[in-house]
């Protein structure tokens, strides 16, 4: 891990169950800075109301990587299935551009490629083009583009489907 110029670099752990409503806090304040934006305000309304990262998190804690700001929780990702699809990336506000949302992918794409498979893949909102530019810095490529019915959000959105190839060295550049 390389030091941010703001502070230390993250610590990368599996979550516990004592992280679980802290993660859900990063989770939702995470979305509403970045998905909240791009929908209409009433599905915002409704995913504030509903708060579903908790639910979410109690569910798939085995398959959650959190990233550490000074002992701190500062986001989160996870592959909800175990599979080769990392289905969430959730980096509080606060703690933007200090490098956790690296480390989260460069450690969901390692434990990806350690499940052997050769291609990590995942979704993101079409217009969502700072976690787009993320995944492109780490050799994710565009798919296709498609629109689909999202059941958290009760609409259907425009989405990115991702891929990358992995190797044996998974890393940022």
């Amino acid at each position: 891990m390389v030091a941010r110029p703001d502070g230390p670099a993250p610590l990368i752990r599996p979550a516990r169950n004592a992280d679980i409503a802290r993660l859900a806090a990063v989770g939702l304040a995470a979305w509403q800075a970045g998905i909240g934006p791009l929908v209409p305000p009433y599905v915002a309304a409704r995913v504030v109301a509903a708060d579903p990262f908790r639910p979410f998190l109690e569910h798939c804690r085995d398959q959650v990587l959190v990233a550490l700001i000074d002992d701190r929780p500062a986001g989160f990702g996870a592959t909800e299935l175990g599979d080769d699809c990392i289905s969430d990336l959730w980096v509080d506000p606060a703690y933007a551009g200090r490098g956790c949302g690296g480390a989260l992918l460069a450690a969901l794409m390692a434990r990806t490629a350690g499940r052997g498979h050769g291609v990590v893949r995942l979704e993101v909102m079409a217009g969502n083009d700072p976690a787009r530019r993320l995944y492109e810095r780490a050799g994710f490529a565009v798919a296709r583009q498609f629109r689909a019915y999202d059941p958290v959000l009760g609409v259907s959105i425009d989405k990115l489907a991702m891929t990358c190839p992995l190797t044996a060295d998974v890393t940022l550049g």
